[in-house]
């Protein structure tokens, strides 16, 4: 009885403290297949994540992430930074909380084989998403060519189409991205242009609803700290990270191991350095973006960045 007396009271005395503990709610994170995101899913594959905090909704194409994001639907991001400044002009409160990588030559214009030029363009039909990352890279390959936007017939298409609608004959050129790259370039597709040919305008980041990072700054945290430990995972093994990483992508570890060449990625340090209050890199290459989408119509107006960014979880 002195037993079950002792036992019945410390669960009285227990039950209030359960009561009264702050339980966070969890962090949904909406990502579409990329390499690069790719970190966020060994991170959680390496045991990183807390399955009750960091929950990761893998989406087929960047289209959906940005829906998704914009009803509330996910509290969290992996997106490319032009596509954060139009979420931002339509009103979605967001920041800025990592930077993922650089596309450098990751994403690409592939056309049929017997298409040799840009110029010899006009007129085909070209698939590509209706996301401004498809559009800047569009853009900048017909800025070295003499064609317009009006040359091509336009054939909007989200990703996860992408090797379908190529494949089956159905465009004569497609605007993609990795891992449907590999895919295609392994069936005959010709690479005429890619982001290599326009450095640093494309960039990946994470950005965390402003809600989100008040109700949730553990889950971000882990979140922000399982993506760097996974990168350092790929740099001092990178064999057995892409053996891990391939399948879900459905390339070979090889073809995997390859696209990462493609890509610059950013460790805590890179982050730090474009982060930090007096470097003023991240802000220009954000403004340098938003010129671009202005100047091309995929912003309606200028988009404020001066609170974009929180470098709340870099140390």
């Amino acid at each position: 009885m002195k037993r079950l007396f002792s036992l019945l009271t410390m669960i009285l005395l227990f039950l209030p403290a359960c009561h009264n503990q702050t339980v966070e709610p969890m962090l949904r994170v909406g990502t579409n297949q990329w390499p690069g995101y790719e970190l966020f899913y060994l991170a959680k594959h390496l045991g990183k994540y807390n399955a009750r905090e960091v929950r990761l909704v893998e989406l087929p194409s960047a289209t959906e992430v940005m829906q998704l994001l914009r009803s509330g639907r996910i509290d969290a991001a992996a997106l490319t930074l032009d596509e954060v400044l139009s979420a931002v002009e339509q009103g979605v409160d967001i920041k800025i909380v990592l930077g993922v990588d650089f596309s450098n030559g990751a994403d690409v214009l592939l056309t049929k084989p017997e298409i040799s030029s840009i110029n010899d363009l006009k007129g085909k039909k070209v698939a590509v998403e209706a996301t401004a990352v498809g559009a800047i890279l569009l853009n900048g390959a017909l800025d070295s060519s003499n064609l317009k936007l009006s040359d091509l017939q336009i054939i909007p298409t989200t990703v996860n189409h992408h090797y379908h609608t190529f494949t089956s004959g159905k465009v004569d050129a497609v605007v993609t991205f990795e891992p449907v790259r590999t895919k295609l370039l392994s069936v005959g597709a010709h690479q005429l242009f890619s982001s290599k040919d326009i450095p640093k305008q494309i960039v990946d980041v994470l950005v965390i609803r402003r809600d989100a990072m008040r109700s949730s700054p553990r889950a971000v945290q882990q979140l922000i700290d399982g993506y760097f430990s996974a990168l350092s995972y790929l740099e001092k093994n990178p064999d057995d990270a892409v053996q891990l990483m391939a399948p879900r992508l459905g390339v070979s570890p090889k073809a995997m191991l390859v696209s990462y060449d493609t890509l610059e990625m950013l460790d805590r340090d890179d982050n730090n350095k474009l982060f930090a209050a007096e470097s003023a890199e991240f802000k220009s290459l954000t403004e340098r973006i938003g010129y671009i989408m202005t100047k091309h119509q995929l912003l309606q107006h200028k988009v404020q960045i001066n609170n974009l960014f929180a470098a709340d979880f870099m140390q």
